[in-house]
């Protein structure tokens, strides 16, 4: 008779050379091994894997969960996405459990005395331990990756003279601080404090909702309203998975989390220092922002863009043969369309982008939450549609203008220089310039 053991040490031998194979063809894959002792590496994960599978035979639960909780943290360490390594894991079981069924066929004992049920069953619990311990250890040190991002970003980022913030800033803080403690068995949770209604950004929202008359600025307070129920309810749902063990599930939740918290306190933060931009220095012709206030906008979207994982583009702007319109029909005509075209940014661009005068007939964009290089081009392609379609009317003359713009798509794990940035951008809109004029060029940010 073959036993359990036996049978899942002969079939993951039969598959094994093959899933290899496959998982160092493929391009993620074949980066995480490069410069690395392959067959050595696959030697040891096959020993690993029998040597686990016969505690688990055995009721060695426990040796199997610090087993993969240490490996899935290594594998973290080393770069590997808890996404791949689990789709890898999954691979690797359906190609078991195939060929333990063509096992159980063609063995030339065809009277095998086994509980293919019950094989089939251990095969499947075995994997399911698996990932959930990988994904325990994937779930500690993402924890504590955020908590000391969260805490750099706050240091950095967070300007505590905005003292009508400070303390719901700080109450959220800790608050999320509790629920990852929770998650990593490092804390208790207090579960009267995760419903939305006892939380003081409710009030906060509240009394903002009642004094506000703008439209626009309710419906802005309104969204942040949507997102922060959001925040509370994927908190109620962590904080069950976890109770129930389902760290699978834990860790995708864990995400959503993450990103829906910075996402709502990052909007806070916006919300309450965009009433003082309007106070800061604006160039007085166009009224957008002056170009001494690039640099601080620049560091807070791009830590944003860190955090959040989602890219953000700097665009820069230039007039073309706006020397001969000057010189044509003079500066005040000149002006004018300067005021045009900042007004048409303003009506072309999201509430949350920002344009900067940035000196005679330049301007500079920063435009937060870009999803791809695509999606640049169309919102400045449409841009430079629009204003080629104007037509100025300036004391009886008809004045048509254009733009050529460059620009760049950032997505960094670290800041970048402010002049590296602006630098590329700056030299894509000369070669929009060189190579025909009134067009769009842009490109991914390369240090």
């Amino acid at each position: 008779m073959i036993n359990n053991t036996t049978i899942f040490e002969e079939v993951l031998k039969k598959v094994y050379d093959d899933f290899y194979d496959r998982l160092i063809s493929d391009p993620y894959f074949s980066e995480f091994f490069r410069n690395r002792d392959v067959e050595n590496i696959k030697i040891r994960q096959i020993k690993n894997l029998i040597e686990n599978y016969n505690k688990f035979v055995e009721g060695n639960i426990e040796e199997i969960k610090v087993n993969y909780i240490q490996l899935a943290k290594l594998h973290d360490e080393l770069g590997l996405d808890f996404n791949s390594y689990m789709d890898s894991l999954s691979d690797l079981e359906i190609l078991i459990l195939k060929e333990f069924f063509h096992f159980y066929k063609t063995h030339p004992n065809n009277k095998l005395d086994i509980d293919i049920e019950s094989i089939f069953i251990n095969f499947e619990n075995f994997f399911d331990l698996i990932r959930k311990y990988s994904a325990a250890g994937y779930l500690d040190n993402l924890v504590h990756r955020e908590k000391k991002i969260m805490d750099e970003f706050i240091e950095a980022n967070i300007d505590y003279k905005l003292y009508e913030i400070k303390d719901l800033i700080d109450s959220h803080l800790d608050w999320k601080e509790e629920i990852l403690d929770f998650l990593i068995d490092e804390g208790n949770i207090d579960e009267k404090a995760l419903p939305v209604e006892v939380c003081k950004a409710t009030k906060w929202l509240n009394k903002k909702l009642k004094e506000e008359k703008s439209k626009d600025k309710r419906e802005k307070l309104e969204k942040l309203e949507e997102l922060h129920v959001k925040l509370h309810k994927s908190a109620e749902k962590l904080i069950n998975l976890k109770k129930e063990g389902k760290l699978f599930q834990l860790v995708y939740e864990y995400n959503n989390f993450i990103k829906t918290s910075l996402v709502f306190l990052s909007s806070v933060i916006a919300y309450t220092t965009s009433q003082e931009i309007k106070n800061l220095q604006r160039d007085p012709l166009t009224n957008v922002l002056s170009r001494r206030l690039i640099k601080e906008i620049f560091l807070n979207v791009m830590d944003l863009s860190i955090l959040s994982g989602e890219p953000f583009a700097v665009a820069f702007i230039d007039i073309d043969n706006f020397k001969q319109i000057n010189d044509k029909y003079g500066h005040l005509v000149g002006d004018e369309v300067l005021k045009v075209l900042a007004k048409t940014l303003k009506e072309e661009l999201r509430s949350s982008d920002y344009i900067f005068r940035y000196g005679g007939e330049e301007f500079v964009l920063i435009l937060p939450s870009i999803k791809s290089l695509s999606n640049l081009f169309e919102i400045l392609e449409k841009i430079r549609e629009k204003i080629e379609s104007i037509l100025l009317k300036v004391d009886g003359e008809e004045i048509k203008f254009t733009v050529s713009i460059g620009a760049v798509l950032v997505k960094e794990s670290k800041r970048v220089p402010l002049d590296k940035v602006i630098e590329q951008a700056d030299e894509l809109m000369y070669y929009a310039k060189k190579t025909g004029k009134n067009k769009v060029v842009v490109e991914i940010f390369k240090i």
